[in-house]
């Protein structure tokens, strides 16, 4: 419920300020999908999105808000990790390595390691 209420409540917002913005020299203009590939990769986004939320959900039903939340502030690193992984296939641009962003994405997933630890215990 939680879930559903924050997305209507998002596209609320996102239709005030579609309506708003319309009349003026900001107007958000879709760009056309012309390809066939292109409209494949939105709905593939979509569904992937969609997937995403729902298994978000499901998960609560077995662990806590505060460990779901814990779990996924470790995104960052694995995101991180991933662009790397496909950067050496030339699959995305390489980004370069900042020891201190590193450090603290380390560091970030070791306290949620600690507190998920901590929860179990």
């Amino acid at each position: 419920a939680l879930t559903a209420m924050q997305q209507v409540i998002s596209f609320l917002v996102f239709a005030i300020f579609f309506s708003v913005a319309y009349f003026t020299p900001y107007k958000y203009t879709p760009k056309p999908l012309n390809t066939w590939f292109e409209v494949f990769c939105v709905v593939v986004f979509g569904c992937v999105f969609a997937l995403n939320i729902a298994l978000n959900n499901f998960s609560l039903g077995y662990i806590s808000i505060a460990v779901n939340l814990i779990i996924r502030s470790c995104l960052p690193l694995s995101t991180f990790l991933s662009q790397q992984a496909l950067a050496l296939v030339n699959l995305y641009p390489f980004k370069p390595c900042r020891i201190k962003e590193i450090s603290l994405m380390v560091i970030g997933v070791i306290c949620a390691g600690v507190f998920t630890m901590a929860r179990l215990l």
